[in-house]
């Protein structure tokens, strides 16, 4: 939807500026490796993640003893007095629950010639717990009742630092007997290389210990991977400069050792800071223990696409993980064809041709230029991010739904247009209401040739409320209007390039609309008390505190203008001095006044068409009489149409023209 605001147009042989507010059954594979089983389970419950029978055969001549249980201290040949092997004496039996014996071999500490002192058996390389958690262990154990060294049972997730687990204490009658499952700590979860040890500490060569059917399970937990967005406001980039960025938090659980990624999307960059000093076309972030903590990520649209729609989802994703998809629309748009020409309409647009609702939010804004016929020639976006479009230059955007922001005027040499804004993110909430120092109002001047200027800021007006109108002579020194408090609201001066306070030059009113310079005068309009009206500000035009807003004389406030907006003076003689004033009232229509000695004295009124109100005028001399553009819009939204007509009238003569619709979709070409 496009918002159009109110106009100015001709101005000698100038451009002429517009406003216009437009995851039961087990699913596994197995391996059998030198009797111990590897297995992955996706399942409800407790599932096995490593099995170890340690097989049928005897090893006795190799510290790989089996699968991928070492010792350093295994039996070589029998000739030597080292303790720990793989048996086939007494093989496991007798136990049921919670695991069954499998027979065959076991681990022994002692089974043949065993010396006093320290054996251990250690498992790596087999033990994978990525995605699984509550983490157990089990097994089968018989020790004879002259064994007396001392069994105990580490876990680490290095292979250097080791984890105590309880046992309990260990039957020894020559029985064999299951142990847990025994719950291991968190810190066992999401390991892709879970190592085990056992360690046998006898002090005499008597009995013998056995280790049978080792078993580690676990539950098995879905990998997932999390954004704080699902959907992110539009994106705006121009063909020179990328859009602003957008944050946005992901994170992921369960991953194992899996990273997450975000992107890529063709047209867009990512990274992890908002100056985007190393964007990337995607990122990837690495878990720890299978987790990815919550982290914020960057994303633009891209300056070096070629203008269009960049519409599409960015992929949040790891391996076995459900993606998640943040859903994006952007549009680049052109620069347009160059500078404006002389004798055309200038308008200024809030928001997308065609695009989606208005709201209070920030609104993209454009320069459209249109010939006097109505005819669409150009469209300039005002910059959408910092430093686009020049060094300095800050982000402008307006409210998407206000009816008294937009104002435009022309310098009165033809030099510059200017207007006001934030300087806010599109799509920053009721933008209107924020902070000015922490979205500081921007007065922007445009030079015929297409050059936009965004560099000054206040920081100090019109806080938490609109800011609506700025006018200049020369392009280095401007005068503002909007609402405000009643230090922080009216008529306001600042310097090109401002980065920070202004002056308030007259606190008579604090709520103004319009404001324009005429023959070295300052005026504004305003709906406020006993100055309802157009006004005059201090006498010529004031760039220090304490001046009074009056009335211009002749007209009688809240009676000859009841809901004034823009307005515009017209020298019919070329002789520096204005003859006629045009004011666009909401709700009287266009209202006509004429000069005479500096007594304005109202000469009728063309009422608003049905359904219509007026909210921006211009008008420039032509011949005896006056060609005038005016911008119209329903009564709860703002300007959607341009009428023009000739008022034929002497200049103190009452106004009676009927307008003719040139624009009746602004924007939409």
């Amino acid at each position: 939807m496009t918002k159009f605001y109110k106009n100015l147009v001709e101005n000698r042989s100038q451009f002429n500026p517009l406003k216009i507010k437009g995851p039961g059954f087990l699913s596994l594979f197995g391996m059998l490796l030198l009797g111990s089983v590897l297995v992955n389970q996706i399942a409800f419950g407790q599932s096995t993640i490593y099995s170890a029978n340690f097989g049928t055969a005897a090893v006795t001549s190799s510290p790989l003893i089996s699968g991928q249980w070492t010792s350093p201290n295994a039996q070589v040949g029998g000739a030597a007095p080292l303790n720990m092997s793989i048996s086939t004496s007494s093989f496991s039996s007798t136990y049921t629950t919670p695991i069954t014996p499998s027979g065959g071999a076991n681990l022994a500490d002692g089974n043949t010639s065993p010396a006093a002192g320290t054996a251990t058996a250690i498992l790596a390389g087999s033990v994978n717990t990525n995605t699984f958690t509550n983490i157990q262990v089990a097994f089968g154990y018989r020790g004879t009742t002259t064994y007396t060294g001392v069994v105990t049972l580490d876990w680490s997730p290095d292979g250097t630092t080791w984890n105590a687990i309880s046992l309990g204490t260990l039957t020894r009658n020559s029985t064999w007997i299951a142990l847990g499952f025994l719950t291991l700590p968190a810190g066992a979860e999401n390991q892709s290389n879970l190592r085990f040890r056992f360690t046998f500490a006898r002090s005499t060569t008597s009995g013998n210990f056995r280790i049978d059917d080792f078993t580690v399970r676990g539950t098995a937990s879905t990998p997932t991977v999390n954004s704080t967005a699902a959907t992110l406001p539009k994106f705006f980039a121009n063909t020179t400069f990328a859009s602003a960025g957008q944050q946005f938090d992901v994170s992921g659980v369960n991953l194992g050792t899996n990273n997450l990624t975000v992107g890529p999307l063709a047209g867009y960059e990512f990274a992890t800071t908002s100056t985007f000093v190393t964007p990337l076309a995607s990122l990837s972030f690495t878990p720890s223990s299978g987790t990815v903590a919550a982290t914020t990520v960057y994303a633009r649209l891209l300056s070096t696409n070629a203008v269009g729609s960049y519409n599409g989802n960015i992929p949040v994703a790891a391996a076995t993980a459900t993606t998640v998809n943040v859903a994006v629309t952007g549009q680049v748009y052109g620069n347009g064809t160059g500078s404006f020409t002389a004798g055309n309409l200038l308008t200024l647009r809030v928001g997308e041709t065609a695009g989606p609702a208005l709201s209070s939010a920030g609104a993209p804004i454009f320069l459209d230029e249109y010939t006097p016929a109505g005819v669409f020639v150009q469209s300039k976006p005002v910059p959408f991010n910092l430093n686009a479009l020049g060094t300095n230059n800050r982000r402008f955007t307006m409210s998407g739904t206000s009816t008294s922001e937009g104002y435009l005027n022309l310098s009165p040499d033809g030099q510059y247009l200017t207007f006001a804004g934030y300087d806010a993110n599109v799509g920053t909430a009721a933008v209107t209401g924020t902070s000015a120092a922490t979205n500081n109002r921007i007065v922007a001047r445009v030079e015929q040739d297409g050059t936009i200027n965004t560099t000054t800021r206040i920081s100090d007006g019109y806080d938490a409320n609109n800011i609506r109108s700025a006018a200049t002579v020369d392009g280095n020194a401007f005068w503002t209007g909007g609402a405000g408090g009643s230090s922080t609201g009216g008529a306001r001066y600042m310097v090109l390039g401002n980065t920070g306070t202004s002056t308030q030059v007259s606190t008579t009113i604090t709520n103004s609309r319009g404001t324009a310079i005429y023959n070295s005068q300052l005026y504004n309009t305003s709906q406020s008390g006993s100055n309802i009206g157009v006004n005059t500000v201090g006498t010529g035009l004031p760039t220090t505190t304490g001046n009074s807003t009056v009335v211009l004389t002749g007209t009688a406030t809240n009676v000859d203008l009841s809901n004034p907006h823009g307005f515009v003076f017209v020298d019919q003689d070329d002789n520096g001095t204005p003859d006629v004033m045009y004011v666009a009232d909401a709700t009287l229509g266009l209202v006509k006044f004429s000069n005479a000695s500096g007594t304005w004295t109202k000469r009728g009124s063309l009422p608003n068409p049905a359904g219509r109100s007026a909210y921006g005028v211009t008008a420039i001399a032509v011949g005896a009489n006056r060609r005038i553009y005016l911008s119209l819009g329903t009564t709860s939204t703002i300007s959607t149409e341009i009428y023009t007509f000739l008022d034929n009238s002497a200049v103190a003569a009452n106004i009676a023209s009927s307008g003719t619709d040139i624009i009746t979709a602004c924007g939409t070409a």
